[in-house]
């Protein structure tokens, strides 16, 4: 599924179909497109026909806006109506445009994650990656995994929490000859004992990449994902991209 939200990240473009509700209502609802532009924004074009006569988009408050993707997966989101277009007589395609917007592959509120990870432009740079070998017969690869290393502990706004480096690694076969690209990627784990609040959360995150940028070279935030067992939360943010 190459269009799978949840498979990208903060610097890749796409384009994803989804069913809109506004305000959560999802006693009715609309097709539309969302389109992410790396950086520089994330808009949504949809047909008005799941608002009430009384709420077509003359608000100057912000909208909450929930989607449900063509994979299933969950979209939430805050943005302004930034203009419309008429591609057939009589029909409007209103715009929105997100602040940022999250995905998930669930649809209770009950969630209440105690870790999260993200990563940077040059996180790969800096951190020790993942080794992989090739068997002596046969066919494959064999990639040696590694635990999540802790580095330290971070006490920020009364809250505990635990730093750790953690790995992940995908293969992708580019055609029938045995030839694939294998991707690694070093991000760092923020652990707690109590659920995580999101805004406290960013706030420090955006405080360790700060102290990166110190030690190393100027680095964006490309992405932050909360976990709690089985369920993930990623969330996409208007990222800014590095400066030579």
């Amino acid at each position: 599924m190459k269009n799978k939200i949840s498979d990208m990240n903060m610097f890749q473009n796409f384009k994803v179909k989804a069913c809109w509700f506004l305000n959560d209502n999802q006693n009715s609802g609309s097709y539309g497109l969302l389109k992410y532009n790396a950086g520089q924004e994330s808009v949504v074009e949809i047909s008005p026909a799941f608002c009430d006569e009384t709420e077509q988009f003359n608000s100057p408050s912000p909208y909450d806006i929930c989607g449900i993707s063509e994979y299933g997966e969950i979209i939430r989101g805050t943005g302004y109506r930034v203009g419309s277009s008429f591609n057939h007589p009589g029909l409007s395609i209103e715009k929105i445009q997100f602040f940022d917007f999250s995905v998930d592959n669930f649809r209770d509120d009950s969630f209440s994650p105690k870790l999260v990870n993200f990563s940077a432009t040059d996180f790969n740079y800096w951190f020790p990656n993942q080794k992989f070998s090739i068997p002596d017969k046969g066919l494959g690869v064999i990639i040696e995994t590694t635990k999540a290393t802790e580095i330290g502990k971070i006490k920020y706004d009364n809250v505990d929490y635990i730093l750790k480096i953690g790995y992940a690694s995908s293969s992708e076969p580019q055609n029938y000859n045995h030839n694939f690209n294998i991707r690694m990627n070093t991000f760092l784990m923020l652990e707690a004992d109590q659920a995580l609040a999101e805004n406290k959360t960013l706030q420090l995150i955006q405080k360790i990449i700060e102290m990166y940028e110190i030690i190393a070279e100027p680095a964006s935030l490309k992405d932050v994902c909360y976990i709690e067992e089985n369920k993930k939360r990623k969330l996409f943010l208007n990222p800014k991209y590095k400066n030579f």
